[in-house]
Protein backbone atom coordinates (compact mmCIF):
# COMPACT_ATOMS: atom_id res chain seq x y z
CA UNK A 1 0.00 0.00 0.00
CA UNK A 2 1.48 3.62 -0.85
CA UNK A 3 1.82 5.56 2.01
CA UNK A 4 -0.12 9.37 2.09
CA UNK A 5 1.26 11.35 4.55
CA UNK A 6 0.82 14.63 4.88
CA UNK A 7 3.73 17.28 5.96
CA UNK A 8 1.41 19.14 7.92
CA UNK A 9 -1.78 18.85 7.24
CA UNK A 10 -3.23 22.33 9.56
CA UNK A 11 -0.67 24.29 8.44
CA UNK A 12 -2.47 27.46 6.02
CA UNK A 13 -1.93 27.47 2.22
CA UNK A 14 -1.65 31.01 2.33
CA UNK A 15 -1.48 33.57 4.98
CA UNK A 16 -4.99 34.27 5.50
CA UNK A 17 -6.57 38.02 4.24
CA UNK A 18 -6.20 41.22 6.68
CA UNK A 19 -9.63 42.09 7.13
CA UNK A 20 -10.06 45.82 7.44
CA UNK A 21 -12.74 47.91 10.11
CA UNK A 22 -13.16 50.28 7.68
CA UNK A 23 -17.05 49.29 7.36
CA UNK A 24 -17.61 48.90 11.28
CA UNK A 25 -15.60 52.68 11.62
CA UNK A 26 -18.33 54.22 9.24
CA UNK A 27 -21.15 52.96 10.58
CA UNK A 28 -20.14 54.12 14.21
CA UNK A 29 -19.23 57.59 12.14
CA UNK A 30 -22.89 57.25 10.89
CA UNK A 31 -24.24 57.23 14.00
CA UNK A 32 -22.32 59.42 16.25
CA UNK A 33 -22.19 62.48 13.68
CA UNK A 34 -25.95 61.55 12.99
CA UNK A 35 -26.83 62.49 16.71
CA UNK A 36 -24.20 65.23 16.49
CA UNK A 37 -25.89 66.80 13.68
CA UNK A 38 -29.34 66.59 15.24
CA UNK A 39 -27.90 68.65 18.13
CA UNK A 40 -26.12 71.29 15.69
CA UNK A 41 -29.20 71.79 13.49
CA UNK A 42 -31.58 72.01 16.18
CA UNK A 43 -29.60 74.55 18.16
CA UNK A 44 -28.57 75.77 15.06
CA UNK A 45 -32.85 76.41 13.84
CA UNK A 46 -33.54 77.61 17.68
CA UNK A 47 -31.17 80.29 17.70
CA UNK A 48 -31.62 81.74 14.20
CA UNK A 49 -35.42 81.01 13.92
CA UNK A 50 -37.38 80.99 17.11
CA UNK A 51 -35.38 83.23 19.58
CA UNK A 52 -34.96 86.89 20.25
CA UNK A 53 -37.47 88.13 17.24
CA UNK A 54 -36.88 85.14 14.72
CA UNK A 55 -35.77 86.11 11.36
CA UNK A 56 -36.32 89.14 11.53
CA UNK A 57 -32.78 90.15 13.28
CA UNK A 58 -31.32 88.29 10.88
CA UNK A 59 -28.67 90.77 8.38
CA UNK A 60 -25.41 91.30 7.65
CA UNK A 61 -24.38 92.79 10.84
CA UNK A 62 -25.93 89.84 13.01
CA UNK A 63 -24.23 87.37 11.18
CA UNK A 64 -20.88 88.93 10.72
CA UNK A 65 -20.97 89.78 14.87
CA UNK A 66 -22.14 85.99 15.32
CA UNK A 67 -19.04 84.70 12.96
CA UNK A 68 -16.56 87.31 14.82
CA UNK A 69 -16.95 84.59 17.92
CA UNK A 70 -14.55 81.31 17.42
CA UNK A 71 -17.67 79.47 19.26
CA UNK A 72 -20.08 79.62 16.43
CA UNK A 73 -17.55 79.33 13.73
CA UNK A 74 -16.94 76.11 14.99
CA UNK A 75 -20.40 75.69 15.12
CA UNK A 76 -21.40 76.01 11.97
CA UNK A 77 -18.14 74.71 10.40
CA UNK A 78 -18.61 71.00 12.42
CA UNK A 79 -22.91 71.73 11.24
CA UNK A 80 -21.62 71.97 7.34
CA UNK A 81 -18.57 69.60 7.41
CA UNK A 82 -20.31 67.02 9.13
CA UNK A 83 -23.21 67.36 7.13
CA UNK A 84 -21.16 66.56 3.94
CA UNK A 85 -19.07 64.03 4.72
CA UNK A 86 -22.68 62.38 6.79
CA UNK A 87 -24.30 62.98 3.37
CA UNK A 88 -21.28 61.50 1.15
CA UNK A 89 -20.78 57.98 3.27
CA UNK A 90 -24.36 57.80 3.26
CA UNK A 91 -24.28 57.93 -0.57
CA UNK A 92 -21.55 55.71 -0.53
CA UNK A 93 -23.41 53.09 1.50
CA UNK A 94 -26.44 53.50 -0.39
CA UNK A 95 -24.22 52.18 -3.60
CA UNK A 96 -22.75 49.63 -2.52
CA UNK A 97 -26.55 48.48 -1.41
CA UNK A 98 -28.16 49.12 -4.17
CA UNK A 99 -25.56 48.60 -7.46
CA UNK A 100 -26.12 45.38 -9.40
CA UNK A 101 -23.05 45.15 -11.46
CA UNK A 102 -19.73 45.89 -10.16
CA UNK A 103 -18.49 48.21 -12.79
CA UNK A 104 -21.98 50.42 -12.05
CA UNK A 105 -20.68 49.98 -8.42
CA UNK A 106 -17.34 51.48 -9.57
CA UNK A 107 -18.04 54.15 -12.06
CA UNK A 108 -20.74 55.59 -9.20
CA UNK A 109 -18.21 55.71 -6.65
CA UNK A 110 -15.79 57.49 -8.89
CA UNK A 111 -18.56 59.90 -9.77
CA UNK A 112 -19.28 60.29 -5.50
CA UNK A 113 -15.51 60.98 -5.06
CA UNK A 114 -15.10 63.02 -7.96
CA UNK A 115 -18.31 65.11 -6.94
CA UNK A 116 -17.28 64.98 -2.87
CA UNK A 117 -13.86 66.03 -3.91
CA UNK A 118 -14.38 69.20 -6.27
CA UNK A 119 -16.76 70.79 -3.61
CA UNK A 120 -17.14 74.45 -4.72
CA UNK A 121 -17.52 75.03 -0.88
CA UNK A 122 -14.36 74.75 -0.31
CA UNK A 123 -12.52 76.69 -2.49
CA UNK A 124 -13.10 79.57 -0.32
CA UNK A 125 -12.06 80.58 3.44
CA UNK A 126 -15.69 81.58 4.56
CA UNK A 127 -14.01 84.36 6.04
CA UNK A 128 -16.57 88.17 6.25
CA UNK A 129 -13.55 89.76 5.73
CA UNK A 130 -15.24 92.02 8.92
CA UNK A 131 -12.82 92.82 12.17
CA UNK A 132 -14.66 91.26 15.15
CA UNK A 133 -14.68 95.30 16.92
CA UNK A 134 -15.94 96.79 13.60
CA UNK A 135 -18.92 94.08 13.84
CA UNK A 136 -20.67 94.72 17.01
CA UNK A 137 -20.56 98.44 15.61
CA UNK A 138 -23.15 97.45 12.65
CA UNK A 139 -26.91 98.22 12.98
CA UNK A 140 -29.62 96.53 10.88
CA UNK A 141 -29.53 99.48 8.43
CA UNK A 142 -26.00 98.79 7.72
CA UNK A 143 -25.92 96.69 5.08
CA UNK A 144 -23.01 97.35 2.45
CA UNK A 145 -24.18 97.96 -0.80
CA UNK A 146 -23.70 94.67 -2.66
CA UNK A 147 -21.26 95.05 -6.29
CA UNK A 148 -20.69 91.76 -9.13
CA UNK A 149 -16.90 92.88 -8.65
CA UNK A 150 -17.19 92.37 -4.61
CA UNK A 151 -14.22 89.93 -3.27
CA UNK A 152 -15.69 89.87 0.28
CA UNK A 153 -19.00 88.11 -0.79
Amino acid sequence: MADLALANPRAPKRPAARRSNFELYSWLFMRISGLALIILVLGHLLIMNILDGGVHRINWGFVAGRWASPFWQFWDLAMLWLAEIHGGNGLRTIIDDYARKDSTRFWLKILLYVVHGADPGRRHDGDLHVRPEHARELKPGDLPPCSSTSTTW
